[in-house]
């Protein structure tokens, strides 16, 4: 057997392995004997039939029978040899074969990427902290939506209402319920605003609104608004506050703006990390396995597959860039690892612990009773050595306010 080893790309190599002619056609024979074990051909008993006579009746089937069986044990040798490693099960690109000639095969398959990081400090990575405002509005925001409450209203739609409606489409009448909102279409969202109970109007929509399949044909219909419900959010006053068990509005601003300290400056710090990450991703261009992104993704995607019982092939591409980038960063920090020298002091230690513990809201003589087993780890001790990289890292690189274009790309 011989093996040789094509690069296609970082992440894809093809392996060309050759077999030579007399041990092809002894693997080809052993093959047509199992046929011969298989088949009947008149005159003979099952498995007696000289194997000139079987391959003459059977020759495409025994050349199937040669491909099935020893297609698997050839790439089995060749993985032994230790030349391949592949990641992924390997693909035939391609099959070469005549009888009493070579045996040619040619497998496709994912490998891990060889990264190289040579530029890793000097950088100006763009980055722009969270302000614990934002982050308390944000939080303040969603209390008030757990809050609110739908009612039933007689006024004109407004956008974000929801409309019971009946709708007739091609003679057949049905119930159904609306969000108001652009993305049901411009015309739909024009004709409805405005419209009362009891209105019935003619106008456009995507075919899948109405019948639940997955055409984005648009239709004409009639709408009949039966009954319309709002969402009323609670005003941010004192009685809000008393509520979540404060005195004002006041007291509630000054204490959650204290407890969201802790949790503002852990997400600012994961999002410091992911900046320097993608800014040394961009310096070091690799490539990373399609099928760990598929897979990642996928993973990315789960709790929404499961939240909501969508199907996974419609929402994992959303999760693909995301995906993409998560991948990249952890071949990308591992490889940084091999480069940076790291060693961990009983101080150090003992400041990561007074992190922790702050970050799991628990005084940190708790924090080291509760996790005694996982302090004691080789888990712990790697996540030490992650965060002494992370610190070499961001203080060897100069973090900048980002442009207006890189926050645009950003949110995007």
């Amino acid at each position: 057997m011989k093996v040789e080893i094509k690069d296609i790309s970082q992440v894809i190599q093809e392996a060309v392995i050759t077999i030579d002619a007399e041990t092809a056609l002894k693997d080809y024979y052993s093959a047509l004997k199992r046929v011969a074990n298989k088949v009947v051909i008149p005159g003979f008993r099952k498995g007696k039939a000289p194997i000139s006579r079987v391959e003459r009746e059977y020759a495409s089937y025994g050349e199937e029978e040669y491909y099935r069986v020893w297609i698997d044990k050839y790439y089995q040798q060749a993985l032994k040899e230790g030349v391949m490693k592949p990641i992924t099960e390997p693909v035939p690109e391609n099959i070469e074969w005549e009888k009493e000639k070579e045996f040619v095969l040619t497998l496709r398959y994912e490998v891990e990427p060889q990264i190289v990081v040579s530029k890793y400090e000097g950088l100006e990575v763009p980055f722009a902290p969270m302000p614990i405002q934002v982050q308390l509005d944000n939080y303040i925001e969603s209390l008030r939506n757990r809050a609110s409450e739908s009612v039933d209203v007689d006024e004109p739609i407004i956008e974000k209402d929801i409309i019971d409606a009946t709708v007739t489409f091609e003679g057949n009448e049905t119930k159904r319920e609306f969000l108001i909102d652009p993305s049901l279409g411009e015309k739909f969202f024009a004709d409805v605003l405005g419209k009362k109970i009891g209105d019935e109007f003619e106008t456009e929509l995507k075919k899948r609104l109405v019948t639940g399949d997955n055409e984005e044909d648009m239709i004409t219909l009639k709408i009949m608004v039966d009954a319309v419900r709002r969402i009323r959010v609670p005003e941010l006053d004192d009685d809000f506050a008393k509520d979540y068990e404060y005195e004002n509005m006041e007291d509630m601003m000054a204490k959650l703006t204290d407890e969201l300290a802790v949790d503002n400056e852990k997400q600012n710090r994961e999002n410091r990390r992911i900046s320097l990450l993608n800014k040394i991703a961009e310096a070091n261009p690799i490539e990373v396995p399609p099928s760990m992104i598929e897979n990642y993704a996928h993973h990315l995607a789960e709790p929404y597959v499961n939240a909501y019982k969508i199907e996974a092939e419609k929402i994992v591409p959303m999760f693909m860039e995301e995906a993409k980038r998560e991948v990249r960063n952890y071949f990308i920090l591992n490889a940084v690892k091999e480069l940076i020298p790291t060693e961990i002091t009983e101080d150090f230690k003992a400041e990561m612990i007074n992190l922790f513990a702050l970050e799991a809201k628990m005084n940190i003589d708790e924090y080291k009773e509760m996790r005694a087993d996982f302090i004691a780890s080789e888990d712990f001790e790697e996540i030490l050595k992650t965060e002494l990289i992370y610190k070499w890292l961001e203080e060897k690189n100069t973090f900048v306010l980002p442009t207006a274009e890189e926050t645009t790309e950003e949110q995007a």
